[in-house]
């Protein structure tokens, strides 16, 4: 957990991510929580990808958000490109309204509102602990930056993606 400008970011270490419109594999991911300053939920999350089409090599990219949006009543899926962002999946909030009222008075624990937003996303978004196969299968790339291994002993592993 850190502080930024008044608000509290949760950092969550590294899980394997399947995204099924990104890349057929999993990736390697940490994420972080914060509430935004009209207090919805948002998790930047920091993905192993390609540097860009026909690239020989892959970086760090925080550009795959979830984000609330209280107004609309529904969790966005958004994807960052430049500057440029997209949404990528719209889900229904109908289930997570008790929570996210506790999160947006700062009430909820962190960790349990990333879990429902993981589990409302789904299957667009899937997290799962990451193994040492993921990690050999990752480290073996041309990864500008740190490796897969080096961001696990940084960050630790977040065991409980498994849902």
């Amino acid at each position: 957990m850190r502080e930024r400008a008044g608000s509290l970011t949760f950092s969550f270490g590294l899980f394997a991510l399947d995204l099924d419109f990104w890349d057929p594999n999993r990736t390697a991911s940490w994420a972080e929580y914060e509430l935004d300053l009209m207090g919805q939920p948002v998790v930047r999350f920091h993905c192993l990808a390609a540097d860009g089409f026909g690239a020989d090599s892959y970086s760090w990219y925080p550009s795959l958000f979830l984000r609330v949006d209280y107004v609309r009543q529904c969790l966005d899926l958004v994807v960052e490109v430049d500057g440029d962002w997209s949404i990528e999946a719209t889900f229904p909030l109908e289930e997570l309204h008790e929570t996210l009222i506790d999160a947006e008075l700062n009430e909820a624990e962190p960790e349990k509102v990333f879990m429902l937003l993981l589990g409302a996303a789904r299957p667009r978004l899937a997290a799962s602990p990451l193994s040492s196969a993921d990690i050999a299968r990752l480290d073996a790339l041309a990864i500008m930056g740190p490796g897969v291994e080096e961001e696990v002993v940084r960050r630790g592993c977040w065991e409980c993606a498994a849902g």
